[in-house]
């Protein structure tokens, strides 16, 4: 029996036909999504999108300028809070407090008075608020985080009402009582208009210049931990543990404490201290008590217009007291007779150092890597390296320097009386700075009563020593006594690395 062939190819044909249209609409909507891509990103970001992309940025708008000479009051009622007023003389704004005119900051003043004058914002929400207002709430508009009204010499005032800050923005909701739109305004002026009395007033900040201080203890729960800080006549500056023990600084902590003093600032002024705010504020049982020492000299200074100028400094003694940790960046602190609020980053290593963290792990390490005498004793063998370093003249008489202005010298280096190459003295220094203690001497180990494996006796060209003692904890590790603590072992064979080709001449 024969198909109806011409029947099948007809479908056939329907089939093709059917099928090449779909492949068209496909192709077209493929295109078509390719061509629109970039708008459906816009229109729904994803989730790495919205993280790591910022808003667009908005348009600024004037609404209104005036004269800021014309200012005469800026009332400010925070929410929460008690309101306040600012009275406008002689170009800067003052607290004005009981009949009294007190300071503000000048930066704050400035702050206030363009946002005050100068009523500026981001974008519109909307011109009819009744088109939002089950949100008002939500905005912080309902009641606003903070209303101000600005009253001018002629009689004029109008009002601000200042709202949350617009998720993922840094823009605040904002309303002015000459429109009756809701608009956004930069965080800026939020944040002005929503700081506190006590954070307008100038703050008297301590004179604390880092590279005068030369003694730091610091009392707190644990105990007392010490330090003293100091610098050889090359201006290598290098620390050292003296309570509860005498022992090397770590260099990071070294840094980073030089850092935090050189960063100190006292924050808001929160008042007097009297009985009642020392114990509000946790001063009667303190977290930490710290003392610092700093001789007499000068600091370097930098104006408004980056000229720099030179500021004698008295010799003096400035403690601090740190009640508790405030919120989760702040410090309350009793300075002079005050409370303040001080920031938790700039003074947390100061505040929470632990000697286990302060010393150093490496107890060859100097403050300079320029040798100038080491010498070491074994039981049966001694070895004596003395460097000697001779400034070039040139034939001027002038003493010859290097690119960077450092003095060029001829180093002579004998050991035990012969030459030895500067190089390996160079050498030798770089593996005594790198030299690690493997760890901390174990629990009940004592030198006491101990003879030491090996000494080594070492002094610097300018003049700081240190006395590294080795006592054998097993036949793979020494415990090394530095000035006499003991505080990490080191591989047995450490002495040998540190010697390098000089080892085979001593016995260990």
């Amino acid at each position: 029996m024969q198909h109806p062939v011409k029947k099948e190819k007809r479908a056939s044909r329907k089939k093709r036909a059917l099928r090449w249209i779909l492949l068209l609409v496909a192709l077209g909507l493929a295109v078509a999504l390719v061509a629109l891509l970039p708008r459906i990103r816009q229109m729904i970001p994803g989730k790495t999108a919205q993280q790591n992309q910022l808003p667009p940025p908005r348009e600024q708008r004037l609404l209104k300028a005036e004269d800021p000479a014309q200012l005469e009051t800026v009332r400010i009622a925070q929410r929460d809070s008690e309101p306040f007023a600012l009275g406008y003389r002689d170009g800067a704004l003052f607290l004005m407090d009981h009949g009294e005119w007190l300071d503000i900051n000048d930066v704050y003043s400035d702050d206030l008075i363009s946002a005050a004058t100068y009523i500026m914002v981001s974008d519109k929400v909307t011109d009819d608020p009744a088109e939002v207002e089950p949100y008002l709430a939500d905005m912080g508009l309902l009641p606003p985080r903070a209303e101000v009204t600005v009253i001018f010499t002629d009689g004029r005032e109008y009002t601000m009402q200042l709202g949350n800050q617009v998720h993922g923005t840094t823009y605040s909701y904002f309303r002015w009582s000459e429109m009756p739109g809701v608009y956004m305004c930069d965080t800026g002026v939020s944040d002005a208009f929503l700081m506190s009395p006590n954070r307008l007033r100038p703050v008297e900040q301590p004179q604390i210049a880092a590279g005068l201080v030369d003694n730091l203890r610091l009392e707190t729960k644990d105990g007392v931990l010490a330090i003293s800080l100091e610098a050889d006549v090359a201006g290598n500056r290098f620390g050292r543990l003296t309570e509860p023990f005498v022992y090397p600084m770590n260099d990071d902590y070294l840094e980073a404490v030089v850092t935090a003093l050189e960063s100190f600032r006292l924050g808001t002024f929160e008042g007097e201290a009297t009985e009642e705010r020392l114990a509000q504020y946790g001063l009667n049982d303190p977290v930490a008590v710290l003392e610092l020492h700093q001789n007499g000299g000068t600091r370097m200074s930098t104006d408004e217009n980056g000229a720099l100028s030179t500021i004698p400094m008295e010799e003096t003694t400035l403690r601090f007291v740190f009640g508790r940790q405030e919120g989760e960046y702040f410090y309350t602190c009793l300075y002079e007779g005050n409370v303040y609020l001080v920031s938790r980053l700039l003074c947390q290593v100061l505040v929470e150092g632990t000697p286990e963290d302060w010393i150093s792990l490496y107890p060859l390490r100097m403050s300079s890597l320029q040798l100038g005498a080491v010498d070491i004793t074994t039981p049966s063998d001694e070895m004596h390296i003395h460097a000697q370093y001779t400034e070039r003249v040139l034939p001027n008489n002038e003493l010859e320097v290097d690119l960077e202005g450092n003095l060029i010298y001829d180093i002579t280096v004998k050991v035990d009386g012969d030459k030895w190459s500067s190089d390996g003295l160079d050498n030798m220094a770089g593996r005594m700075y790198q030299l690690r203690g493997s760890g901390r001497v174990p629990e009940g180990f004592t030198i006491q009563g101990k003879t030491p494996r090996w000494t080594m006796d070492i002094t610097t060209v300018y003049g700081e020593s240190r006395l590294v003692e080795a006592y054998m904890l097993d036949p793979f590790a020494d415990v090394l006594a530095v000035d006499g603590v003991a505080m990490h072992y080191v591989h047995s064979e450490a002495i040998q690395m540190l010697l390098g080709e000089l080892a085979p001449e001593l016995t260990f």
